[in-house]
């Protein structure tokens, strides 16, 4: 799948993206899917994803990774993908996960160590 903003390309399975050619569709959209990579912090630095223009939830646009596992984001957790490739957008890819400090909380991850004390000056 050919990005509208990158000279990137993002792969998916043929069915799941014309499942979401259908479902713009049935909400009036027009025939193609307007992907593009972003990136998560508005100075360009994190990792980059791929979101779907065409399709909004609130202020923010999806996550075309939530929307081929067929979910909407839920707080505390992500998906992660399980190549590293986040280019790579095929199901079977695609996992999620709960993120850093929910893990922390449900005792996945270990704790944060804590802050050495501060030097007596």
């Amino acid at each position: 799948m050919k990005l509208t903003n990158s000279p990137l390309e993002a792969i998916c399975w043929a069915e799941d993206y014309d499942r979401l050619v259908a479902v713009q569709q049935a909400k009036g959209g027009g025939p193609f899917l307007d992907w593009r990579l972003n990136s998560r912090t508005k100075a360009g630095e994190g990792p980059e994803y791929v979101r779907n223009v065409s399709e909004r939830r609130g202020n923010a646009y999806v996550q075309v990774a939530w929307q081929m596992l067929d979910l909407w984001p839920e707080a505390g957790r992500e998906v992660r993908h399980k190549d590293g490739n986040r280019l790579n957008l095929c199901r079977d890819n695609l996992e999620t996960a709960l993120k850093g400090s929910a893990a922390r909380r449900a005792g996945i991850l270990p704790p944060l160590p804590e802050r050495p004390p501060e030097a007596a000056s």
